[in-house]
């Protein structure tokens, strides 16, 4: 019994500290406006998926010729603030050291990550939790069970978050500056544990 109040006390203490979560749903806004977060030309295919924590996103090369997507130069604008960024295929120790170009050759498509760097924190495990990499939302997403900081994600709704990614051509650098709106704020919705699901 007593293993059962240790597993099941953070997990309350943490939901009665931090509040009511909120989650933001996005929309691409430029440079063409797509519901379902999805961009094309003569050079590439992309999908995004914009969470809390960053952007995933997918890039096809529709080009007859290799091309690159340069992570060095590339950022997460909030609230017209460039934010650098680290992308899923390095460590997260080694953020803000210098990123190798992804290269994606004719027809070929990656899948990455990209999340701000200021957001990446070390935390030190303790008799609770395991020690770890920590990232930050981009966006506040906890109330704290103060009506101020509830309003201010409120308020959120039609703010622009861009990633901008400069991809490396045969004829040259193109700068994609993709940026998506928050087209609504709402409270998270999930499925509290069960004593059964605690124990599993």
């Amino acid at each position: 019994m007593k293993k059962l109040i240790y597993l099941v006390f953070p997990i309350l203490l943490s939901s009665c500290t931090m509040g009511t979560r909120f989650t933001y749903t996005y929309a691409l806004l430029e440079p063409k406006q797509s519901n379902e977060n999805k961009y094309g030309d003569e050079i590439i295919s992309a999908k995004f998926k914009v969470d809390d924590e960053g952007v995933e996103l997918e890039v096809t090369n529709l080009s007859d010729e290799r091309i690159s997507l340069l992570w060095n130069e590339s950022t997460i604008v909030i609230k017209d603030e460039a934010n650098a960024i680290i992308h899923a295929g390095l460590r997260y120790v080694d953020a803000g050291k210098d990123q190798i170009p992804s290269t994606i050759p004719p027809g070929a498509y990656i899948k990455d990550r990209a999340i701000l760097i200021n957001n990446l924190s070390y935390k030190p495990g303790d008799k609770y939790t395991r020690s770890g990499w920590v990232i930050k939302a981009m966006l506040p997403i906890w109330d704290l069970n103060n009506k101020k900081v509830r309003q201010r994600i409120l308020d959120n709704k039609g703010q622009i978050v861009g990633l901008f990614v400069p991809i490396e051509t045969q004829e040259g650098i193109k700068e994609y500056y993709f940026k998506f709106k928050i087209t609504d704020v709402q409270k998270y919705k999930h499925t509290p544990p069960t004593w059964k699901s605690i124990y599993e």
